[in-house]
This record gives structure tokens, sequence and C-alpha cells, in this order.
């Protein structure tokens, strides 16, 4: 199928989705249902992946109107099977995507494991609190806001817990900013990772759900969602049926299924009066008890509001509690406020002063879901002591959920969003925005002196001097912040897209080194929108270069289409640095594939490119980009004075990210040369290096090439310890291309003590490094899994996996590995042997070119 426009029609929501799959369907014949879910396995089959072709309901789901959510990749393969291609199915994938995100971008929660506090005070709720114990169906708590879920389910947990019913809690808070409703699949996966942060997450919800119900029963863990919103966000646990205490609570009526409900109400006169002695004392209740009761009317029997009002009484105990009851009585009249839950936080603000009232409004109003105390000062416009100052009366008041003991500032849901509101009113929107603006900047200059500091050339330079002392002190900031930094970015795409813009480009590195590859590439999807809102070429083509290396690192096939994007808007907009660093990640996918000659012709014009634009910082990493190629194409004389280069280069400019890298990837040329002390001592600084950088893309790669060092000098069980720590590296962090590595070499550690476990090992890397397209790993883990067939007498086997390795590998390859592969098929001998490993003689773990990044 062609067609006559330049772009896709805009996708506003999910029902345009649908209503173009409908008239593609149309055009291609109104084929059946059942036929397009056969063509969509037939297309999936043909890309050498597991045959699965979806269920007709599946398939007709996605031409249905009022859908909440869309499978991305399902719509695209429908769209293909009817015709749409090339241009046109890029657009329409993108299409697609963006008109999910505006259903997803936003899923923001807080996941938090351990028993909670029993400290607080619990008053009442004996009922609700034994079906909550007592419940062997999951329990929805249901109630208007303010009157103590959240108290009541954490109080049940901790009970379960204290009666041995369950080992652990964990308690997910589902209350996002300014109406965000977080999906279940992204709270589902953080769950699992807050449990199992080694083990791979299911790809979708239900899969979750499912995987989820095992965990906690393995690990006897009860769950809390605390303020689910939607049906949507708990109806896949619930069909997955949850076989330990599932605590749920709502300020909504949801009509799930299968659940215990527990209606919740405002407290009776006496619960209040309990409490309110808890609190503040039986001194003030006792001496105007007519006081105390005209205040428990005020409150209207609504925890939070009982709560803050009796913190007043004890805050101020000069004050009558009839003087207490005047004054809340009067600032309830003046406010003319219509809502209980209002009501009860209106207490709280109207008895703050001036300066506490307008941090508070301006902490609601600015789009983190949480702030370093430190950048309070910067939001508010003040000096720091004042800014403590009102941060302690809030945390008095009881209006922050955590504050200035913690050095990060959050506030209750139910309190932003009354002070949210009060700004509205009481703030003149330039006065918001120029605090909003204030924050911002900051956080930016911040992050842009932390990157230029630990990856000096990746952002322009700027002079004055830095907010940071050395680069310890600016990768911790950068680490403790990047949640902050990415919520950020994400709400100035429209609003303030310079700032999502800059964030991209500046976090890029950080990323590579982290590894958090499905993170980046969601910001610098962003920063494309944000690019393209502003009209900068030169901005969108730094962005679509972050999405292209971040689908690299991913495996992903869209990957080409964005390096070539931002090379063409490099161009465009006369900045070469898109240009050189697309080059580079471009070289990257062809090594990938085994096209070595091609690699190593893209990181020479990268390398030459970068010199002409003067961007001498950039060279070390392509210089050691080169230094890979030609150690897989058999040159290790060269690939070592290459990598030599790279590290003095890194050395001289203090680039502690180039530096772990060459030393990395260095000990592995060391290793098949013979030096054996010289890889294991490279190994060793690389991770030191790497581990001050926090880098843990390389520390993950450098614990694989020490365990290969370990495993020449016959520590086989150390080098297994660490070569399955590399693994976990690898799936934790979503380093793609380590994890056929290291499966790899724990196969080759593992052949002699247990070759059942190594054929394993061999064949879950071969998967893998099939489905990512990784030819130099999927021919490492063949040459493995010969090895094993051979030691088992099964020659045939052996000599028809080594015939495919080297394929592989090019017929012309004239590395190690297939110089190792054609000696064993050349002689009958070498059947035994088929190839030799690298605990033995021949190849160690090799990481890819080092960087997607420059």
């Amino acid at each position: 199928m062609t067609s006559d426009e330049a772009t896709l029609p805009h996708l506003a929501t999910l029902d345009d989705v649908a209503a173009r799959l409908r008239s593609w369907r149309i055009a291609a014949g109104s084929p059946s249902y059942t036929d397009i879910a056969r063509r969509v396995g037939d297309l999936r089959a043909g890309r050498g992946a597991p045959a699965h072709a979806p269920g007709r309901v599946t398939v007709y789901d996605s031409f249905a109107s009022g859908r909440k959510r869309i499978d991305v990749a399902l719509v695209t393969d429908i769209a293909e099977v009817l015709g749409v291609d090339g241009d046109e199915l890029v657009r329409w994938r993108a299409a697609c995507a963006l008109a999910q995100d505006g259903r997803t971008k936003n899923d923001v929660f807080v996941v938090r494991r351990g028993v909670p506090d029993r400290q607080e005070p619990f008053v009442g709720r004996a009922d609700e609190l034994e079906v909550c114990l007592r419940s062997t169906r999951p329990v929805v708590v249901e109630g208007m806001a303010g009157t103590g879920k959240s108290h009541l389910v954490r109080r049940a947990a901790a009970a379960l817990h204290e009666a041995g019913d369950v080992n652990d809690v964990v308690v997910v808070g589902l209350s996002g900013s300014q109406g965000d409703t977080p999906s279940w699949a992204p709270v589902a996966e953080s769950v699992l990772r807050t449990l199992l942060p080694d083990a791979p997450v299911p790809p979708g919800p239900h899969e979750r759900a499912r995987r989820l119900v095992d965990v906690l029963a393995a690990r006897r863990t009860a769950l809390v969602l605390d303020d689910v919103t939607d049906p949507d966000q708990a109806l896949p646990l619930l069909m997955a049926r949850p076989r330990t205490p599932v605590l749920l609570t709502t300020r909504r009526t949801l009509g799930l299924p299968g659940v215990a409900l527990v209606p919740i109400a405002p407290w009776t006169s006496g619960e209040t009066a309990l409490l309110l002695r808890q609190v503040a004392g039986d001194t003030h209740v006792d001496a105007d008890p007519a006081a105390a009761r005209r205040l428990e009317e005020l409150v209207g029997g609504l925890p939070l509001a009982v709560s803050l009002a009796a913190t007043r009484v004890r805050d101020r105990p000069d004050w009558s509690l009839a003087d207490h009851v005047d004054a809340l009585e009067a600032r309830i009249a003046a406010h003319h406020l219509d809502a209980p839950v209002q009501s009860s936080v209106a207490l709280s603000y109207d008895a703050l002063a001036a300066g506490p009232r307008r941090a508070l409004r301006l902490l609601a109003a600015q789009p983190c879901l949480e702030i370093s105390t430190a950048s309070v000062p910067v939001l508010l416009g003040v000096s720091a002591s004042a800014a403590r100052g009102d941060l302690a009366a809030l945390a008095r008041a009881g209006c922050l959920l955590r504050g200035p003991a913690h050095g990060r500032v959050v506030l209750h849901a139910l309190v932003r969003a009354f002070a949210v509101a009060r700004s509205w009113e009481e703030d003149p929107p330039s006065s918001r925005d120029e605090a909003n603006a204030r924050l911002a900047d900051d956080l930016v200059r911040r992050t842009h002196d932390a990157v230029q500091l630990l990856y000096p050339g990746s952002v322009p330079p700027t002079s004055g001097p830095g907010a940071f002392a050395d680069a310890s002190s600016a990768s911790c900031w950068l680490d403790e912040e990047l949640d902050t930094l990415l919520q950020l970015a994400f709400a100035g795409e429209r609003t303030r897209p310079q700032v999502t813009t800059t964030l991209s480009r500046a976090l890029s590195r950080h990323f590579d080194g982290k590894g958090r590859s499905t993170l980046a590439l969601g910001l610098h999807q962003a920063a494309v929108r944000a690019a393209r809102l502003t009209g900068d070429p030169a901005a969108e083509a730094f962005a679509e270069l972050g999405v292209g290396q971040s689908a690299v690192r991913l495996g992903l096939p869209q990957a080409t289409a964005h390096l070539l994007r931002a090379q063409e808007l490099g161009r465009l907009a006369g900045t070469a640095r898109p240009v050189y660093a697309a080059s580079n990640a471009l070289a990257i996918l062809a090594a990938n594939n085994g096209d070595l000659r091609t690699a190593q012709a893209r990181f020479r014009e990268a390398l030459v490119l970068a010199r002409e634009d003067g961007m001498t910082e950039a060279i070390p990493l392509l210089t050691d980009n080169i230094a890979v190629i030609l150690r897989r194409l058999g040159d290790l004389d060269g690939a070592l004075d290459h990598h030599r280069e790279a590290l003095a280069d890194a050395r001289s400019r203090d680039d502690l990210g180039a530096v772990a890298t060459s030393l990395t990837n260095m000990s592995e040329v060391l290793l098949l040369t013979g030096d054996v002390d010289g890889a294991e001592s490279a190994a060793r600084e690389g991770l030191d290096v790497s581990h001050a950088l926090g880098d843990t893309t390389m520390r993950g790669y450098g614990l694989a090439n020490l365990a290969n060092a370990l495993a020449r000098r016959g520590q086989v069980a150390h080098a297994v310890e660490l070569q399955r720590e590399a693994l976990a590296y690898a799936r934790t962090h979503e380093i793609t291309a380590l994890e056929p590595a290291a499966l790899v070499n724990l196969g080759e550690h593992l052949e002699d003590a247990d070759p059942d476990a190594a054929a394993r090992s061999f064949d879950e890397g071969l998967q893998i490094a099939t489905r990512l397209d990784l030819t130099f790993e999927r021919a490492r883990a063949l040459q493995g899994l010969a090895r094993v067939a051979a030691a088992d007498g099964d020659a045939a086997r052996a000599r028809a996996l080594l015939r495919d390795a080297l394929e592989t590998l090019g017929e012309d390859s004239d590395g190690p590995e297939a110089r190792s592969i054609r000696t064993a098929l050349s002689s009958p001998a070498g059947q035994s042997s088929a190839g030799q490993s690298s605990a033995g003689q021949s190849s160690p773990s090799n990481s890819p070119p080092s960087s997607s990044q420059l």
C-alpha cells in the first residue's frame, strides 16, 4: 500500500488508531479477523522469532473503539499485513506510540518493601481490621478521602506479619501527581523488580500478574495497593487469583469481582475524642469537655482532620481548647469549603504562617513527585534558613509524607491536591511560573555541571565554577536526582520543551553507563516530540540520536531509522556531532550483525568527522571501538595498540568513563595474547574506575572479563560466581548485549564440571543472541554447544554446529574464534575438542564496541 500523504493524520486518541485500522482492512478487501491473525503469525515467524499468532479476539479488539490501551507492536504488524509498508509503516508505529503515550506517560508511583510502622496511633476500625486479617479473598477498603484507608491497610499488613501469616510486605502508593493514573503493567514490573531484582520480567500485564502471584506466594508476602483509581489497575492481579493477602484502598466505587468489600465511614465522636487524647493529652480535653465535643463536630470524623487538629492543640499548649475550636470554626466558615477532605486539609493549611503556606502551594505546583531539601530554597526563592523554617512548620503540621529528616520533600496526595487548587487561587500565574522556572533552571544547570565533570565533551562547555567538587559527588547527585530529572523532563515536554531536550542530551551518556535503556528511550522520545514543537532541528537531531542509541542497546529494529534521521537532521542544522555519533552507533549495529569491515569503515568515518569538528573528547571511545573490531578481525597486536592509545588519551583528559571502557575491553585482548596477569590487572582497574563512576554497564563487562581471567588461572569456582554476578547486572540494568555473552562465558566455565548445565547456558545464550541479532555471541554459543556434543561423543552434531558457527562469523572471518573452528573442522582430532573454550586456551568474553554514545 502506498499513500499520497507525506505524513499520517494525527492520531489524537486510541479510537483514531482503531478507525484507521478499519479503513485499511476495507481497502485490503475486508479479510476476516482469523485470517489477519494468521498473517500476523506468519509475519512474525518470517522474522526468525518464535511463531506467535495472536488470537482472533485479540485482533478483533484492536479494531474496536473504546480501548483504554493498545499493543503498539500488534497494531503495527496488523497494518503491515494489510499492506502498509516503508516509511508509512514507520510513521504509523510512531503515531500509535504517541497516542498510547497520552495515557501511559505519567505512570508514576512509589513501591516500598518492608513491614509498615505500628508506632502511629490507631483508633477504632476493629471490625474493618478483622475483615482485613481474616478474609481469604482480596480486600478492597473503600471510602472518601481522608477516612484513614491507608492507615487501616498498613496496620492490617503489620498485624499479619506480627501473627506470622506473612514474611514480608510490599506497599505500592498509586497516588500520582495532578491526576496521574498508573497502569497495571509498570506497577507489576516495579513490584517484581523489588522482590526479584535480578529476574526477567514477563512482557504482558496478565503474564506479569501471574508471575507476581507466584512470587508473592513463594515469599509469603502481602501486597498493598494504596489509592486504586481505575479497575484496570487491579483486574489483572485479581484474575490471577492471588494466594496471599492483597489489600486495596480506593476513593471510588470500582465494582471489582471476587473481593471482600470493606466500606469505611468517618469516625464516631468517641473515636475522634480518643485520638485527640492520644495526641494532645488528657489535660486539654478534661479541662473543657464542651469544647472537645464542638471540635469533634467541626472535624467531621475524618482521621486526617482529627490528627491535624490534635497536633495543633499539642503544639500550642498556651492556647485553650476553646481558643483552638473558635479559630477552627472561623477558618472553616471563612473559606466555605464544600468537601470534608478539603476541610480537613484546610485545617492544617490555614493554621500555617504565610511563608509555609506559600511553600506548600509552590511545592505542590512544581511537576516532580519529590524534590531534595536542597532544591526547596531555589523553588521558593528564599534563603536556605528560611526554607528550613518553612519545611519544619509543614512537617509539624503533618503536611509532609517525608521531610527534612529524609533529605527529600514529599507531599501527601490529598495535601498536594488541595494545595495545587489553592495555588491557582492565591498565586499569580507569573509567580508560580517563575518558581517552576527557577527549579528547572537550577536542576538543568546542576545536571550540566555533573555531566561535564563525569563525561568531558558530552555537553557544551560552560565558564565559571561548577556545582560539584569532584566526580564522585557529581555521580552521587545524578543517581539521587535521576527520577526527579526525568519527571521534570516529561512534564516540560509541552510547557518547557527546551528543558526536555536539554536533559535528554545531557543524560544520554549517563544512561549509557547506567543501562536503564527503556527509561532512556522514553526520555529521548519525549525530547523528539519537544524538539518538533520548537522547530529546532539540532535539538531534534540529538533527541533522535538518543532514541537510536537506546534502541541499539535494547536490540530494537528501529534503531537504524532513528540514527539515519539523526544524521539527516544534523547535516540540516549544521551540527556535526549527531552525524558522527550516529555513524558510531551504526558501526556498532554492523559489528553486531557480523559485518566487521563495514563497522570498521564507519568507526573510522566517525573518527575523521570528530577530528574535523574539533570534538577531540570523542576520540578515545572511537579509537577503542576500532580496537574491538580489530580484535574480532584477528589483528590482536593492532587491537592492543589502539586500546593503549585510547587509554592514554582518556587518562590525559581525565575521562573516567572512557578509562573504564578502554581498560575493560583491553583486558580481553591481553587474555587472548596470553598475558593473564595483564588481563586480570586491567579488568580489576576497570572495575575500580567503573565503581567509582557508578558505571553499571562497564562494571558488568568488567566482572565478565575478570571471571574469564580467573578461569584461565584455574579458579573456576570464583569465575562462575563472578560470571553469574555479571549476568545479574546485565538483567537488572538492561545491558542487553552482555546477557548472552555472560551466559556463554558461564557455559565455558561449567563445561568440565557440569556439561548439562553448560549446555543449558550455551543454549540460552544462543536464543538471546539470535533474538538480538548478535552474531559474535551466537557463534560463540554454537561453538560451545559443539564442544559439549563432541565431549558426549556426537561428532556429527559437533561438526554441524561448528559449520553453523563459522557461517555465522562469515567465511572470511580470521578472528581467534574462526581460526579455532577451522582447526577443529580440518582435523579429525579436533572433533573431540570442537575448538577450545576460554577456560582452556581460546576466546574469552568479548564486550561489544565499547559504547553507542559519544
